[in-house]
């Protein structure tokens, strides 16, 4: 399991509301349920628990797209395959235009320097790879973030892993094919007219 799978797209307004009651009740009025669901980092809220998240996903993707050229080259050696521009990742890397941070703490309070950095590499890991249509853009700020655009940005992280993961299984299956194409050498080939 990696980072890609604890993102959260399924935030509702329901969520939102839910937050709010508690937030409203105080720690010390809460249940010992509701303050496990707060101590988790509630979906309701958009705090250091997502912050790091996706700080995380995003160092997890500019990763992936930095090993993948090594992977496919290996790959296409094992295979035997000669090298070609067809082999290749269709973009400039090694990627290090983001500095995601992964260290924030419940009482952290975001600067607009920070709060830019991070949609920044929003942008900048979206940017690498070409994302199905459909892809929600990314919030241009963080200011009155709703859930809906809470969710858009992690919705993004998982399509760009999606296309990384089927770039890496087409150029594969490239390499594929270019091994299954040799004809070897042996009696059901040679000596004939």
């Amino acid at each position: 399991m990696s980072v890609i799978d604890t993102l959260i797209t399924d935030r509702t307004n329901a969520d939102v509301t839910e937050y709010m009651t508690l937030r409203a009740k105080g720690y010390f009025g809460m249940t010992t349920a509701e303050k496990a669901l707060w101590d988790e980092g509630h979906k309701g809220a958009y705090n250091a628990t997502d912050l790091n998240r996706v700080g995380e996903a995003i160092e997890y993707l500019e990763a992936q797209f930095n090993d993948l050229p090594g992977e496919l080259s290996t790959y296409i050696a094992a295979l035997g395959v000669v090298p070609d521009s067809l082999f290749e990742v269709s973009y400039s890397y090694p990627i290090s235009a983001v500095t995601a941070k992964t260290d924030w703490v419940i009482t952290d309070i975001p600067t607009q320097t920070q709060i830019a950095t991070y949609i920044s590499n929003i942008n900048t890991i979206r940017a690498v790879i070409l994302l199905a249509d459909g892809t929600p853009d990314t919030p241009a700020d963080m200011e009155k973030l709703t859930y809906t655009e809470a969710n858009n940005i992690e919705t993004i992280l998982q399509a760009v892993d999606v296309a990384t993961l089927a770039l890496e299984a087409l150029k594969k299956s490239y390499a594929d094919y270019a091994a299954k194409s040799w004809w070897y050498c042996g009696e059901a080939y040679c000596g004939g007219n």
